[in-house]
């Protein structure tokens, strides 16, 4: 690589990474509104904000280290509390669902100066909002060097006016820019390794960041671990058979699988030490996982179903139909909000149509490869089935988690950009520029030929 490449590399990183983090700190699109974009989870950033402030208060015994959750937070009451667990004067109780790594962190990055905690919050959000900036620009970057810069420079506007991505970008709860380090790892270090040492540096890698990503929450935690294969089938179906291809994405999976099981070890270790017991650490994450999944709560509680006259009508006469019913509504629900809006006319494209354009477009590239079927994948070809592999990966959390899809319509559509549609915006942009390049060479024949005809005519 010569210095001059790398130097508009660089110069196209700093870019993207100003553009995104303009977007994301101060939503200068307009995604969703000013009202919803300034108070986006407030409930779910508040477990962050009192882990924050019990920190500086000289508390954090006696919360065990975990988040910090209110007296009206709404998910306290869907459990019953442990027999050792224990709120303090103003009500204030531990949450007990994840490790809450995020909030350690937030807490000793903002200190112990009480009075200056609103201050050292406000500087947290800008920091997550640039972390993600950062994380997107580099694999803009990565993916320009094969796609193009007029397609990466497409897909930064298409990044820059996600609604979910803004929306979730400054919450210090979700720090959603660490589910996509495990993906930007792969990226970045397979081309750069060694045959020897590529595939066990990987996993190694992998590893350390979906378990970082699980300490944190473990939402979305299966398109983290899966989603670090797309990289993995880009490179390898360009120089692999499907057999090795294979072997290494289980192999990948099962790594990121392992990391889950070790993060989940790690919060059954703290959970008994807060409770005493591990009996009691068993009975707390047991019963968070089986209301997320497909059960009820220990206090009864259940799946919440979406609040529409037709549904309540179509489950009264059908009880049979509630279940796939339920499932068709939150799907629909999910794939008619908006990907992202387009910039200054405020009106926004459905995560079901980019899908659609997407699937059309992998289709179209991959079908080539019958003719075919023993040949390596050329460039195009394998990031149309990395991109495949990401949508796999982004609907994963939906297959296990049907409660937790069916409750949270108001934010699980982040699923989909988990990593799939970023990878569909690079997809749709390059195939774009693909077929715009193609019409102006067939329009500038055509004229050539026009004018050679003229000329001979003129001749004659």
């Amino acid at each position: 690589m010569n210095v001059g490449r790398r130097g508009r590399q660089a110069v196209f990183f700093a870019a993207t990474t100003i553009a995104l983090f303009a977007s994301f700190a101060t939503n200068i699109f307009g995604v969703g509104g000013p009202g919803q974009f300034a108070s986006f989870q407030e409930d779910s950033d508040a477990l962050v904000v009192e882990r924050i402030v019990t920190h500086a208060e000289g508390r954090d015994a006696f919360f065990g280290g975990f988040l910090v959750a209110s007296a009206a937070h709404n998910t306290q009451r869907l459990y019953s509390r442990p027999p050792s667990a224990r709120a303090d004067a103003a009500g204030r109780e531990a949450y007990l669902s994840h490790f809450g790594l995020q909030g350690t962190i937030a807490a000793w990055l903002a200190g112990t100066d009480v009075e200056r905690t609103g201050l050292s919050i406000a500087r947290l959000h800008l920091f997550t909002a640039l972390a993600l900036a950062l994380v997107l620009a580099a694999l803009v970057t990565a993916a320009r060097a094969e796609l193009g810069l007029a397609a990466a420079v497409s897909s930064v506007v298409l990044l820059a006016a996600s609604n979910w991505l803004v929306l979730f970008s400054r919450s210090l709860y979700w720090e959603i820019w660490t589910c996509y380090l495990p993906v930007l790892f792969v990226w970045l270090a397979y081309p750069r390794l060694s045959d020897r040492w590529r595939i066990p540096i990987v996993c190694a890698g992998v590893f350390g960041l979906v378990l970082l990503r699980a300490l944190s929450s473990y939402e979305y935690i299966t398109n983290v671990a899966l989603g670090a294969a797309v990289p993995l089938v880009y490179f390898e179906t360009q120089r692999a058979s499907l057999r090795v291809v294979a072997r290494h994405v289980v192999l990948l999976i099962a790594v990121g699988g392992l990391a889950v099981v070790a993060a989940i070890a790690l919060h059954l270790h703290k959970l008994a030490e807060y409770l005493g017991g591990w009996d009691r650490a068993v009975a707390v994450l047991g019963d968070r996982v089986v209301y997320r999944s497909f059960g009820v709560s220990s206090l009864g509680f259940g799946y919440a179903p979406p609040g529409t006259r037709l549904l309540r009508e179509v489950v009264s006469r059908a009880p049979w139909c509630e279940r796939g019913c339920l499932a068709a509504v939150a799907t629909g629900g999910y794939l008619l909000q908006p990907a992202f809006t387009i910039p200054g006319a405020h009106v926004g494209v459905p995560i079901g149509f980019v899908i659609g354009v997407a699937l059309a477009l992998i289709w179209r590239v991959l079908r080539a490869r019958r003719a075919a079927p023993g040949r390596l994948l050329d460039a195009r070809e394998a990031f149309a089935a990395a991109a495949l592999v990401g949508l796999t990966a982004s609907v994963s959390w939906a297959v296990p988690m049907r409660n937790h899809m069916i409750n949270h319509l108001h934010i699980n559509a982040i699923i989909f950009y988990l990593p799939f549609l970023p990878l569909a915006f690079l997809l749709i942009s390059a195939e774009s520029v693909r077929a715009l390049r193609r019409i102006g060479s067939r329009v500038r024949v055509a004229t050539r030929g026009g004018a050679d005809v003229s000329a001979h005519t003129t001749a004659g």
